[in-house]
C-alpha cells in the first residue's frame, strides 16, 4: 500500500508543476564560439523536449519503478534536476534535500534509465535542456 500511495503522490506532482527549461550559464544565448555553443544548457526554446507518450506517461514510468523505503515513516519533498541532451538521453542528474535511505541513488537509476526524450530544438537544431522536477512523497 505504501508503494501504491506514494507513487500516486509522484505521478500527481509531475502532472501539476509547471515544468520549464532553465540555463546553467549566466549568459541568455550561446556565444559563437562553436564549442560553447554545442555545449549551451538552453533556457528558451522553440521547441521544449518532451518525454515519449506525454509528461503523464513519464509519471507512469517513475511511479513503476520507485519503491519508498519501509525504514522512513515521514513525508518528503526531494528535488530532481537534470539535462535532456540533443539525443534524447538524460544527463546531469541530480538530487536535492537527499532525506537518505537510498532514496537518492533509487531516483537517480530511475531517471538514468528512462527511454529517451524527444529533444529540445531551437533554430531547426537539437539542443540540450535542464529541467528541474519536484517529487513529493506523503503518507498517513
Amino acid at each position: 500500500m505504501r508503494k501504491i500511495f506514494a507513487s500516486c503522490v509522484i505521478l500527481c506532482t509531475f502532472c501539476s508543476h509547471n515544468i520549464s527549461a532553465q540555463e546553467f550559464m549566466k549568459d541568455s544565448s550561446p556565444s559563437e564560439n562553436t564549442e560553447y555553443t554545442e555545449n549551451f544548457i538552453y533556457k528558451s526554446l522553440e521547441k521544449m523536449p518532451e518525454y515519449p507518450g506525454g509528461i503523464n506517461e513519464f509519471g507512469k514510468y517513475v511511479m513503476n519503478r520507485f519503491t519508498f523505503p519501509d525504514e522512513l515513516n515521514q513525508s518528503i519533498r526531494i528535488s530532481v534536476s537534470f539535462v535532456v541532451e540533443k539525443d534524447g538521453s538524460l544527463s546531469s542528474i541530480k538530487i536535492s534535500n537527499d532525506p537518505g535511505f537510498g532514496i537518492a541513488e533509487q531516483v537517480k537509476k530511475i531517471f538514468a534509465s528512462s527511454p529517451k526524450w524527444k529533444p529540445g530544438y531551437d533554430q531547426e537544431k537539437p539542443v540540450r535542456t535542464h529541467f528541474q522536477f519536484p517529487i513529493m512523497l506523503q503518507f498517513e
